[in-house]
């Protein structure tokens, strides 16, 4: 169990700051040349996705097994930690269906980097 935390942790780490580096490169490069600002929505969902991916991918790679359950967790907890954040951050109380959409996103990418760490992991 002790294992299984500080691996999924490591992984959620990684994803969160491989975030953070991607949004502060993106909001520069929008900032200092003359790409329009508009450009940032269609770019987080873009650095969303390679983050989710990638720690599922780091954590599904790490056990070596059950790729597509591991990545899924991956999400979950990747969810989980955006709803605390947003919710600290905002103070915003939302209903249940504006919170689907991106709990199946999470699911979904989270499953697709979990099998692709399992395929590359040699």
């Amino acid at each position: 169990m002790k294992k299984f935390l500080l691996t999924e942790l490591r992984a959620l780490t990684k994803a969160v700051l491989l975030s953070l580096v991607l949004c502060l490169f993106a909001g520069t490069v929008v900032n200092l040349s003359s790409l329009p600002e508009t450009l940032l929505a269609p770019l987080g969902k873009i650095i969303f996705i390679l983050t989710l991916v990638t720690g599922s991918f780091y954590s599904s790679k790490s056990y070596g097994n059950k790729g597509l359950i591991r990545g899924i967790n991956m999400g979950l907890l990747f969810f989980i930690a955006l709803l605390l954040v947003n919710t600290a951050l905002q103070n915003v109380s939302g209903n249940l269906t504006s919170l689907l959409w991106p709990l199946c996103q999470c699911l979904v990418f989270g499953g697709i980097g979990g099998v692709l760490g399992i395929t590359f992991r040699k």
